[in-house]
């Protein structure tokens, strides 16, 4: 077997982009016919437990909108891909790989006339993966365009997928600290409160930043914070639909109470 491959089964094509405490690369599975996945292996001295908990929630997840789950290890062997060292003992977890784009690339590419309908069909995916989630217990924290790509199926339909589901806990499980990305977090998460209209909150600021080309806020530390605490953005797009942008008004409501109260509606 060749350096670039991972207990003698996964082979290291490339990598595919790196987060806070975890780098991705596409790999070829080789048990299952060459088959890409992606690989999201933890760094050295980062918390393995984030990684650890998304293969076993996922594993208990079963939706188009959530990637699927394969294998949870460690690299029992040095291996080498471009002059990068992976070191024995790191744990990774093996997903199917999502042949997506960047949401905000995609919609560069749609005429104007069609961009209000394909953000309704993104809102409906994420919102249907949300509600799974939801029904299941868990809540994502941590929704925004980063975690997410459009896949376009082969009957030429695009649907958005969540990639990544490492902060997701059952509410009140995160303890007193925040959970997720400043920019898209809701008013009550802030100090680490809220449930899952939490989640709705963040699909809001989503689609916000989908609609607007930016986050609903543009400060940065307390000056964001007390953004989000006390103004409600305008959102100003011609091509979107007066339906869309009183769903995502509705959605940035500063009090649970005045967004939607589920996923489903």
């Amino acid at each position: 077997m060749g350096e670039t491959v991972i207990n003698s089964r996964y082979e290291l094509v490339r990598p595919l982009g790196q987060g806070a405490s975890s780098t991705v690369f596409e790999v070829r599975d080789r048990q299952h016919g060459d088959r890409l996945r992606a690989l999201k292996l933890v760094w050295e001295g980062a918390d393995e437990d984030l990684l650890r908990g998304e293969f076993f929630r996922l594993s208990r997840l079963d939706h188009e909108g959530l990637v699927k789950v394969h294998d949870l290890d460690r690299n029992r062997a040095l291996v080498r891909l471009d002059g990068v060292e992976i070191h024995p003992g790191r744990l990774f977890l093996v997903a199917d790989l999502v042949p997506g784009h960047e949401p905000l690339g995609v919609l560069e590419g749609i005429p104007e006339g069609a961009r209000d309908r394909w953000l309704r069909g993104v809102t409906r995916d994420l919102a249907s993966a949300l509600w799974h989630l939801h029904r299941h217990g868990l809540v994502h924290h941590d929704l925004k365009p980063d975690n997410m790509l459009v896949v376009t199926q082969k009957s030429g339909a695009q649907r958005a997928t969540l990639i990544d589901l490492g902060l997701a806990a059952r509410p009140g499980a995160g303890g007193d600290g925040a959970r997720g990305t400043l920019a898209y977090m809701a008013p009550e998460a802030l100090a680490g409160g809220g449930d899952h209209r939490v989640d709705l909150y963040s699909l809001g600021a989503t689609l916000f930043h989908l609609a607007q080309g930016r986050p609903p806020f543009s400060g940065r530390g307390s000056q964001l914070i007390q953004q989000i605490l006390q103004d409600q953005p305008t959102l100003q797009q011609p091509w979107l639909s007066p339906e869309m942008t009183a769903l995502i008004t509705r959605l940035l409501r500063k009090e649970p109470l005045q967004r939607p109260q589920s996923a489903r509606r």
